[in-house]
């Protein structure tokens, strides 16, 4: 490529800056002739081209990735359900049963609806991440502001992961008498690298659907165990806690029904429970065949299943303990519980699946800024070496001028 003029400074969209698994694909529609006849490769080019023209009409302007619907979905509820679902049933005691119910179905609405307009945006647009969206918006301001706010958000949830992992196992051990922290610091450093560090060597988030399936396995797990509970203490009435005055089933006063003054303080847990659009472009990157039909419907049954998850986990929880119950659900049950030293271990698992997901987006964003960089200072200098070359020209017409102006002269005053 030439670098003679100003435009050429410009960004030229090429496979490397394109999501690894489109990488591949440009790569692989480029090299598609060898090793098939001509016969095999004009059939696969034909309906390449048909089904390019088809999501172009349905509004996909970018190449598709490599997972069905049901990989993304996997991966979808991984981050879904994370951190914040042992924290809704404290939603209840602020803003009453009913009305945490109200603010989740709120929320899941609306991620459903902000998702779809920040895919549209940038398919409008033809980009493919958040940075690039919002450098079209607003410039290198709106590209620097976009990756700095991913960035915190994603790097702080992964410390949150590792803190949780931390309280969980710790809780667990300590039953035995392993109660120093540098037991704390073991179990974590072993948690660290036998699940949490193997997933994160994978290229590309599409092939970690498997782990996110695993994890669904064990979040519904957990909320069995939570749904046990609630029948052995409030149903079958076997055990009790006392919480309250009545043995097995708080009274009507030590429930919140609805509340609107405690609106405020809910919704911030509910908010981050049904946030995903940190990795809303990785998901949508690795969709086969990603038009803006398929991506909304994605995003409603991912919604869907996770309301139905935190109902089912929240709601049974706050009916044992009413408004007396810890932020943190299992922290409400008793320690020495068998279903519930296999709650927080099936629950530490968990957490130590959902790190890789906020891991990506952190890598993501730290190779894209890294590759911004480098190209800017390429493009700075080859806007230098431009402007070199064009004024050794400019100086060189200057000279060729003068002499040729010198000699026109002297042949004026010879024939004079």
């Amino acid at each position: 490529m030439s670098w003679d003029s100003p435009k050429d400074w410009i960004e030229v969209p090429t496979t490397h800056n394109l999501p690894h698994e489109r990488s591949n694909l440009l790569s692989n529609n480029e090299n598609n002739n060898n090793g098939y006849d001509s016969i095999s490769t004009k059939s696969t080019t034909t309906s390449t081209e048909k089904r390019e023209q088809l999501m172009i009409e349905q509004g996909s302007l970018l190449p598709d990735g490599i997972s069905k619907m049901p990989g993304v979905y996997y991966n979808f509820m991984n981050s879904l359900v994370g951190a914040g679902i042992l924290g809704l049933p404290f939603v209840y005691p602020s803003a009453g049963l009913f009305g945490g119910i109200l603010l989740q179905f709120i929320f899941a609405t609306l991620s459903v609806y902000t998702l779809y307009i920040v895919i549209k945006a940038a398919q409008k647009v033809n980009v493919h991440d958040y940075e690039q969206l919002g450098y079209k918006c607003f410039g290198n301001i709106g590209y620097i502001w976009v990756g700095a706010c991913l960035l915190l958000q994603d790097f702080g949830t992964m410390l949150n992961y590792l803190i949780i992992i931390g309280d969980s196992s710790f809780k667990i051990i300590e039953i035995w008498g392993y109660d120093t922290l540098e037991y704390r610091q073991f179990i974590l450093l072993f948690v660290a690298l036998i699940i949490i560090f193997p997933p994160c060597l994978l290229r590309d988030i599409a092939f970690y659907e498997k782990f996110s399936f695993i994890k669904l396995i064990t979040i519904v797990l957990v909320i069995a165990l939570i749904i046990y509970e609630y029948y052995v203490y409030r149903i079958a009435q076997t055990e009790s806690y006392h919480v309250t005055p009545h043995k097995y089933y708080p009274i009507s006063s030590e429930l919140t029904w609805f509340n609107l003054a405690g609106f405020p303080r809910a919704v911030g847990i509910v908010a981050y429970t049904f946030e995903v659009h940190d990795a809303a472009f990785l998901y949508y990157n690795t969709l086969y065949n990603p038009t803006l039909t398929r991506w909304t419907k994605l995003s409603i049954i991912s919604m869907i299943s996770a309301l139905v998850v935190g109902l089912s986990l929240s709601v049974p929880a706050y009916l044992v303990f009413g408004d007396s119950i810890s932020s943190n659900v299992l922290n409400s049950f008793d320690i020495k519980s068998t279903v519930m030293i296999i709650a927080r271990i099936v629950y530490a698992i968990t957490m130590a699946l959902s790190y890789p997901t906020a891991f990506f987006v952190v890598r993501h964003v730290l190779y894209m800024s890294y590759q911004k960089a480098v190209f800017s200072i390429q493009r700075h200098r080859r806007k230098k070496r431009w402007e070199s070359k064009q004024k050794r020209i400019m100086k060189m017409q200057r000279e060729s001028g003068n002499i040729d102006t010198n000699t026109n002269m002297n042949m004026n005053v010879n024939n004079y």
